[in-house]
């Protein structure tokens, strides 16, 4: 009979989720920042790649047949686009890793769980520290186990930012 009286039951506020349009903007924040992937090379930096590449491929590695210069050249390129690269040593010669987790003791690599690409899907290796050859280019001294790619960002370089300007320093 007071009904009147009574409040009204507030509604709940809508919430969403992080829907397409923002995963959207956030991918193309991330290719014109180039923080993943190989997909925001542009010419310039396909160029450096390509010169490293090529000095690595125009190496004469001598004393052993593991390193044609098909494997150096691959080696190469894998140094300038992410830092590093890891190679299991086989009777076959060098298999690269197609990603990596290393396992370490006092800083030192003991171990290493890879995945191999093949045609028909990778598969998952684990092998142990002198197994493996590990090349690091530019390694931070609080982690001497991975590498950082040259033509990565530092981290105290300004970035753009969402109002679409650079940060003052």
């Amino acid at each position: 009979m007071w009904n009147f009286l009574r409040r009204k039951a507030q509604p709940a506020p809508e919430r969403r989720a992080a829907g397409f349009t923002s995963a959207l903007i956030a991918a193309r924040e991330n290719w014109i920042t180039g923080a993943h992937g190989v997909a925001e090379l542009t010419a310039t930096v396909q160029g450096c790649v390509t010169l490293w590449e090529s000095a690595f491929a125009l190496a004469d590695v001598t004393g052993t047949d593991l390193l044609p210069r098909r494997m150096m050249a691959l080696i190469g390129r894998a140094a300038a686009l992410r830092g590093e690269v890891v190679l299991r040593i086989t009777a076959e010669g060098l298999v690269p890793f197609a990603d990596w987790e290393v396992a370490t003791r006092d800083g030192r690599p003991t171990a290493y769980r890879g995945t191999i690409a093949d045609a028909g899907g990778g598969r998952s290796v684990t092998a142990l520290a002198p197994e493996v050859l590990h090349l690091r280019l530019g390694a931070d001294p609080l982690a001497p186990w991975a590498g950082r790619a040259p033509r990565a960002t530092p981290r105290t370089c300004a970035r753009p930012s969402a109002a679409g300007g650079a940060r003052r320093w």
